[in-house]
């Protein structure tokens, strides 16, 4: 018997039904000797086709994490050729269902934001029915997350997937490389729980410094537990003068050494991508009585700002008059 040496389909690309948030990929079978693959796939009615060495294999996966508005009813297929011939595989179409968390309810302050970070792709259940939004993140998660915020951003879906070695390596690498990390600043430090500062510090370079348009009136010090001048407090206030950051109390306390939890995190992920979701912030007028030394004011059009001291901390406390 003479065994083709042409390309033959043997297993076909199988339609796929994925939760928003997880990967899209498909596997083939095929019989043949030096083969040659190119995966391409179709997104209304836009053909792309995947050059990169890495897909010149019999599995691909297509995007790293399916989003119901983008990835429903894409169609993934493959070319195949040898010195002897070449042949394409069927098409495979993609349906994308919602995505639930059994720890995450529609009455939860964070769940919009949890699914729409789960299906940008910036964010992922620890498990398919799992969110936990009360956990702490590591320094090497919110890498990840910085690293997929920017190829989001700049190549408009999320490819980058786990390391066959150690997780992080491939988000440690993009990150290295566009400028989000700088060298190992962070060696040594990646499975260590990462507090609110280090947080914003490591997100504040996934976007360009243009998209961080600054509605919200935060002066100097105005952060009760945040100086200025402190290390790595510029992008706080930017993230506070963004409506990305609105403070953890009614006096804006940023608690910059507490951990951040991952619903937090969902919310400020949201709010970096979809300007139309960040706040206004007003900081609103702490009780007079709780003064305890002398209060003076100025005013700036419809804005309003008070230096006084409390607990016997300088203290300044600003907003708008309708407010």
């Amino acid at each position: 018997m003479i065994l083709s040496r042409k390309p033959v389909v043997m297993i076909q690309p199988k339609n796929t039904t994925v939760c928003a948030g997880d990967p899209i990929s498909f596997s083939i079978g095929v019989a043949g000797k030096d083969l040659q693959f190119r995966w391409s796939y179709e997104i209304g009615g836009e053909t792309y086709l995947l050059f990169d060495g890495a897909y010149n294999r019999p599995d691909v996966t297509l995007a790293a994490a399916a989003n119901p508005d983008i990835h429903n009813g894409m169609k993934g297929s493959c070319y195949i050729w040898n010195d002897y011939g070449d042949t394409f595989t069927e098409t495979a179409v993609v349906t994308v269902s919602p995505r639930s968390f059994e720890d995450v309810r529609e009455n939860d302050w964070y769940y919009a934001d949890v699914m729409r970070a789960v299906e940008n792709g910036l964010i992922s259940g620890v498990s398919a029915t799992e969110f936990k939004p009360q956990d702490n993140i590591t320094i090497a998660a919110v890498i990840k997350l910085s690293a997929c915020l920017h190829q989001l951003r700049s190549q408009g879906t999320v490819t980058l997937t786990p390391g066959e070695t150690t997780w992080y390596d491939p988000y440690v690498e993009y990150a290295k490389e566009h400028g989000v990390i700088q060298g190992d600043e962070w060696l040594g430090f990646y499975n260590k729980e990462a507090t609110r500062l280090e947080f914003v510090r490591i997100l504040y370079p996934a976007l360009p410094a243009y998209s961080y348009t600054d509605p919200n009136y935060i002066e100097a010090d105005a952060i009760p537990d945040l100086p200025s001048d402190a290390n790595w407090a510029g992008p706080v206030y930017v993230f506070y003068r963004a409506g990305i950051l609105t403070g953890s109390d009614t006096f804006g306390s940023f608690r910059p050494g507490a951990m951040i939890s991952r619903g937090e995190v969902a919310a400020i992920l949201t709010r970096m991508v979809d300007a139309s979701t960040r706040r206004l912030l007003s900081l609103p007028i702490p009780d007079l009585g709780e003064m305890a030394g002398p209060m003076c004011w100025t005013a700036v059009e419809n804005r309003f700002v008070f230096i006084t001291e409390q607990n016997g901390k300088p203290a300044v406390v600003h907003g708008l008059f309708d407010s």
